[in-house]
């Protein structure tokens, strides 16, 4: 019997379509990476063991090179949202690589590409959303001393920033938190640098952390998709942890969503819990 290979790194030939799945893997190694051959969805290796256990799907394997196996499980096309939601509920981010070409027509592997990125904080699929409450997606930009918060439900087009200085940083920012009860996070510095928050956010809120995301944090580049977003409103965005907090909210979204920000409604800018509302309906006048 052909031996069962669980992780990526075991194997030293591939078939060609392992080589496809391998190389668009690549590109998205923290996400459940969804494959579609024929009429299936399905996951492989590491991926594998994780979907087979949390979807509680069967577990087999398929011919992947050199007389091995790889790990593997699988839904049908057509209710593969079904089994999405419960990943992402679950607190993980699904990759949907579908099929890019007719398969009649191929000449050799089906191309495929990966059409569509779920997370928990960036879910547009009404059918995945609780309609009883918002899906925030929150990025936090440390500073010296200080944090700069923003906030936003893609579903709703709404986007929040707060600034926060002084002492007792950490409880502040946990209370702004607590309103918001986000899905996901962006962080700008390692987990080991903001353990406590990390550990609050997991625990209390189940919230999904990508920490030490600072390719989402480059200033010169938030500012200007702030700038591009909110037109003049960017201005009520007075430090620059504030432009980058929301900087990496629209770099996120874009980065997800694979097209340019446009859910955005409207811009609030906040302190000490007083709203600063800001109608985006006259944002490029």
């Amino acid at each position: 019997m052909a031996e069962v290979i669980q992780k990526r790194d075991e194997l030293t030939t591939v078939t060609p379509m392992m080589k496809q799945y391998l190389e668009v893997k690549q590109d998205y190694g923290d996400f459940i990476l969804m494959y579609r051959l024929g009429d299936f969805y399905e996951c492989f290796y590491e991926d594998a063991l994780i979907a087979s256990k949390e979807l509680e799907l069967t577990l087999t394997a398929r011919d992947c090179g050199n007389g091995k196996r790889a790990a593997m499980c699988g839904v049908p096309y057509h209710k593969a949202d079904v089994y999405i939601g419960k990943l992402v509920e679950k607190g993980y981010k699904v990759a949907v690589c579908d099929q890019t070409e007719d398969p009649k027509s191929a000449v050799g592997i089906v191309k495929r590409e990966v059409t569509r990125v779920i997370t928990p904080g960036t879910i547009t699929d009404s059918s995945l959303l609780n309609e009883g409450k918002n899906n925030f997606l929150l990025s936090v930009c440390f500073g010296r001393g200080t944090a700069a918060l923003g906030f936003a439900d893609i579903s709703t087009g709404e986007v929040s920033s707060t600034f926060i200085s002084g002492d007792d940083l950490l409880s502040r920012m946990e209370n702004e938190i607590a309103v918001y009860q986000p899905s996901e996070s962006v962080i700008n510095i390692s987990m080991e640098e903001c353990s406590e928050l990390t550990a609050f956010l997991q625990d209390k809120y189940r919230t999904l952390v990508n920490c030490d995301a600072k390719r989402l944090f480059d200033y010169e580049k938030s500012r200007e998709s702030v700038k591009r977003v909110f037109g003049q409103e960017a201005d009520k965005l007075t430090e620059p942890e504030s432009i980058m907090a929301v900087g990496a909210l629209i770099a996120y979204i874009n980065e997800t969503q694979k097209t340019d920000v446009t859910f955005a409604k409207e811009l609030n800018v906040y302190t000490k819990g007083q709203f600063l509302e800001i109608d985006m309906n006259s944002r490029r006048n």
